[in-house]
């Protein structure tokens, strides 16, 4: 079950606001459900955002990648 105090207390402010999976995940300890009909409809966050007036819009957003570097041993001559 989601710690949603932290949440809570963004909607008790009046202001809207954005998550990503990461902060969702850092504020609540959980990770955000799979399914998008679920997190708007019938979640624990879609009952607290509707008892506090606001409705939950899920976009999907391409995911920057971070680069890593790999290292290679080479035959020198080769």
């Amino acid at each position: 079950m989601p710690n949603l105090k932290p949440i809570e207390e963004q909607l008790r402010t009046g202001a809207e606001f954005t998550l990503t999976e990461e902060q969702y995940l850092n504020q609540t300890g959980s990770t955000m459900p799979k399914s998008n009909s679920y997190i708007k409809n019938r979640s624990a966050v879609a009952k607290l955002a509707k008892r506090y007036n606001y409705k939950i819009v899920i976009t999907e957003v391409p995911k920057v990648v971070e680069y890593e570097k790999l290292m290679s041993f080479e035959r020198k001559g080769e």
